[in-house]
């Protein structure tokens, strides 16, 4: 189930939004928890949360027969927001999440201690999504890192330069940092690279967005971490 009418409403709360209102993101908070959720079947085995990455998920790929719920231009904090109310109506026994790049792209027109304070609200926003899922029963929590564009556009290239990845890796140190009970990170920047060892087109269908062959690698590393996980 993709929920696609609440994730277009969300879009419109995209991140492209000055850096400074990302700080001061009451309102944009207030708009996202104020959004009614549909209901969904109780029980799913696992549920896969974030933003337009986890919209163009296949649904066939999704491990476990899960249930994907993306939001298109959320930010990881927008996210945060409506995430107990997704666990609540899911009840997942395992979750996955996929946030952060648009919060990259605010961090990359911000400067100095403005760019960290959004890099880290970020971390934050993913990390209490991880303490809430376990709180509200799920077993095994994965952390997907935020992967850098993949051979941007000129368009991309020129508006952002080196600012965007320069912002990913630093939301990517920040999320390496986190030691929850139950929470594994994942490392995907591997399974989007070829054996250049360069980041592949082949796994794009733009800079920001997946191809399916990106999305099979991925959904495969998911398997052998979540049944690592029920080993243990």
């Amino acid at each position: 189930m993709r929920w696609r009418w609440a994730a277009a409403a969300l879009g419109g709360l995209a991140v492209a939004i000055a850096a400074g209102d990302y700080i001061q993101g009451k309102r944009q908070l207030a708009k996202v928890q104020a959004l009614p959720l549909p209901p969904t079947t109780v029980g799913a085995g696992l549920l896969v949360i974030g933003d337009s990455r986890v919209a163009q998920w296949p649904a066939d790929l999704i491990p476990d027969r899960g249930v994907a719920v993306g939001f298109p231009g959320a930010a990881a904090i927008s996210i945060a927001a409506v995430a107990p109310q997704i666990y609540a109506r899911t009840r997942p026994r395992r979750v996955v999440i996929q946030a952060g790049f648009n919060d990259a792209s605010a961090a990359a027109f911000a400067f100095g201690k403005e760019r960290e304070a959004i890099v880290e609200a970020a971390a934050k926003a993913v990390t209490r999504m991880a303490i809430d899922a376990r709180t509200a029963g799920a077993h095994d929590v994965v952390i997907l890192t935020v992967a850098p564009a993949i051979q941007p556009e000129l368009s991309r290239r020129l508006l952002y330069g080196g600012r965007h990845d320069a912002a990913v890796s630093a939301m990517n140190q920040q999320l390496g940092k986190i030691d929850v009970d139950g929470v594994t990170i994942l490392d995907v920047e591997p399974f989007l690279r070829g054996t250049t060892g360069r980041l592949d087109p082949l796994y794009k269908t733009d800079s920001a967005h997946w191809s399916a062959a990106a999305y099979r690698r991925i959904s495969q590393a998911l398997v052998e971490v979540l049944d690592a996980r029920s080993m243990d």
